[in-house]
Parts: structure tokens; sequence; C-alpha cells
């Protein structure tokens, strides 16, 4: 370890350092020139660092990343989503001031109007390319019509997650010409930071990886994390958001999450006529949200099951959530609805569901029978059809329950 005798060392050592940090991000590969490595961390330990050049680094980082020019700092939206990252990830956020910081702090978001690319500056700054969280997340900056949604808050908090891990894990050691691998390496290290991220968020969590782009290429998200932390009882695969499958295993036989859902409605020919992705992209998140619980608690409680009026997002108006200690800030949300809680409530709560009965095949389809009878083929009918899933393909399986046919 060197052995820093003097300020003039230590600032001799900060310019020389001058040359060699990766500028981590999805997509493409740069290089700027700042090196924040853990050995100098270690040898400068909680030594007050000079962080007065920030102004003087960033503008040499925009004249050899000319597209980086065209940057705005985040608006509200971003930030409340970057807590969320933080809060999840025991960070604050605030200015890097001090040796070790990259494992406290994490200074706010700038966007990178029309880039394609977000990079992780070093502690300096995170930069999200506006391109590539149109392409993660569905955000499309500048559009003021454009409707807030869980999948997209979901896409935002996983690019923030990973930018993130790439400070906390400290990854400015891997230098130009270094090994491919180790960047690549690197890369899948960070998807692990945002997979965790969402784990340990209230409102998000595996269910919403089956919507995010680069939620698949990590050995920890792949089939044999899920199954193992869910007794084999779930298993989620694929590449990508094209080619994902979530499947459940009954009785030994695994089943595709869209040929369950489909039997559950297939007796519902009015719901049938109009195939509601939406809904179906739902019901594969509440099987994810629901597998992570049963990760967590190996059984699932329905008297812990409640709906609430959603009053921290402003997409929905309710939600269906699992209260317990075991929990990211007790409770893990299973489902967002449009309706409002005590509709949702209603009709959660028809019909009897017991520990020993559950909620049968039978009953799953009475109930659909009954949406049928009123002839609607509304978002309201839907969501009730989501519920019913719920109810039978998700926490009766979770639970053991032997009602397939």
């Amino acid at each position: 370890m060197l052995n820093i005798k003097s300020n003039s060392c230590l600032k001799a050592m900060v310019s020389l350092l001058f040359s060699s940090l990766v500028v981590f991000g999805r997509g493409s590969y740069a290089y700027a020139d700042f090196d924040y490595s853990e050995h100098h961390y270690k040898t400068y330990n909680n030594t007050k660092e000079d962080v007065s050049g920030k102004e003087a680094y960033l503008a040499s980082v925009y004249s050899k990343n000319p597209e980086l020019k065209n940057s705005v700092p985040a608006n509200n939206y971003i930030l409340e989503l970057q807590k969320i990252v933080a809060d999840a990830n025991g960070l604050k956020i605030g200015t890097y001031t001090k040796a070790g910081d990259y494992k406290r702090v994490v200074q706010p978001v700038i966007l990178a109007i029309g880039r394609n690319q977000s990079s992780n500056l070093g502690n300096y700054q995170i930069f999200l390319g506006t391109e590539s969280l149109r392409d993660t997340s569905g955000y499309e900056y500048g559009n003021g019509k454009q409707s807030r949604n869980p999948y997209m808050d979901a896409g935002i908090i996983w690019e923030i997650g990973h930018e993130i891990g790439h400070g906390v894990l400290n990854h400015g050691t891997v230098r130009p010409g270094g090994s491919h691998g180790r960047v690549t390496a690197h890369e899948e290290d960070a998807d692990r930071i945002a997979w965790y991220t969402l784990e340990k968020t209230s409102d998000f969590g595996w269910g919403y990886a089956f919507n995010v782009k680069y939620a698949y290429r990590t050995d920890h998200c792949n089939e044999e994390y899920v199954k193992k932390k869910t007794n084999n009882k779930l298993w989620i695969s694929g590449t990508s958001p094209s080619d994902v499958q979530y499947k459940l295993n009954i009785n030994g036989k695994w089943h595709n999450a869209r040929n369950l859902y489909n039997i559950l409605i297939e007796s519902n020919y009015k719901l049938k006529q109009s195939t509601n992705e939406s809904t179906y992209k739902d019901f594969t998140i509440a099987l994810g949200q629901l597998g992570f619980i049963y990760s967590k608690e190996k059984k699932i409680d329905v008297a812990k099951i409640t709906i609430v009026p959603e009053n921290k997002y402003t997409y929905k108006k309710s939600k269906l959530i699992y209260r317990s200690s075991n929990m990211p800030n007790g409770y893990k949300t299973i489902a967002f609805f449009n309706s409002s809680a005590n509709d949702i409530a209603a009709f959660w709560n028809k019909g009897k569901y017991t520990e020993k009965e559950g909620y049968s095949y039978k009953d799953a389809c009475n109930d659909l029978d009954e949406l049928k009878s009123k002839k609607e083929n509304t978002s309201a009918s839907w969501e009730k059809a989501l519920i019913i899933a719920i109810k039978y393909a998700g926490i009766d399986i979770f639970n053991g329950h032997d009602y397939f046919r």
C-alpha cells in the first residue's frame, strides 16, 4: 500500500490519475479521465479531497463527449425515482466531498438529451440518456401528454440502479485497453444492483423485470436464481421482454403464464373477444411479485393481503399489497388498479377463501361467468379478471392447492 506523506505527494497522485477513468454505461463503452479505485480510497481513508475542479472536469468530459453538452438537470419525476433507488441502497443524494463517498452518496442525475446511452462518470456525475430511457422504460422526455405508469417507473429505477451500481461497486478500476471480459462482468454486476434495487422497493420488484429490456442478461436474473428462491415454484427465463417466460410449477408440471391466464379467462367469451395485453402483463407482474413474497415468507398468508388507496403515485387509484415485516418498508405491492379501493376490495372479498379450501377453478369460472353475464368489456371488468387470476393462479398455487384442471 502506498504511504502518502505529504499534500504535494497527494496532489501529484491525484493529478496522475487524470488519465484513466472508465465511463460505464449501458451500451457501448467510452473512457474519460478520472480514476476512482478502491486502492486509492483505502490509501486516502477519509482524507478531504479537493473537489473544486469539478466544473473543469465536467468541461473536459463535455469536450471529449460533445453529445453530453446538450444536458439538463433531471426533472422532479426522475429525481423522485432516483430517491427511491438511493433509499433502497442506503445512499444519500448529495455532493461528493471526501474519500469513500462513492459508498454513501450519489449526486443528482443529469439528463443527456437525445443520447442513447446512460453513463456513470465516476462519482462526479451520472448521465441518463433520454433515448436510453425511452428504450428501457418507454419514457419520452419532453412529452407533456405522456401518462406515467408503473412499467415506466420500474424501467427508470432499473436504469438508475444500474448506473449507481457502477458507482457503489467502484468500477473505475478498469482501464482503456483492459480485458473486455472485465468490462462485461462489470456490466453484469451493475445489472445485479439494479435487480436487487427492484427487489428492495415496496412497489416494484421481480414482476417488473418482465418489462425491462436489460433485466435478463445476468445469472442472477435467470431461472435458477428465482427457482431456488421460490422452492422451485416460479421460473423466469429469457433474454429480453420479447421472449421472457414466466412459468408456475403445479404438481411437478410447468405451466406457461400466458397459457394459464388464457385458461382462466376462456370461459368468459366477452372478455376473450378482445385480448387485453395490458391485463396479461399485470397478471405476469403479479406472479413475479407473489413469487418474491413467497421467497421471503415461504407461505402466502391471505390475511396479510389488503386493498389500500394509492396516494404515492399519480397513475392508479388503489393497490393490492402484502403486509409483512419481511417486505421492504413493511409491504410489497402485488398489483395496481384504476378502480377505487372500495370497488376492488368488494370484489376481492367476494366469495369464500379459506386456508383449507382456497379459491378453486370452479370458483374462478363462476366469477368469470358472472362478469360475462353483465356483458361488459371495460377496464373495470379486466381488473376483476386480473383479481380472479391472482387469487386462483397466483396465491393458491404458491400455497400448494391443487385446483388446476
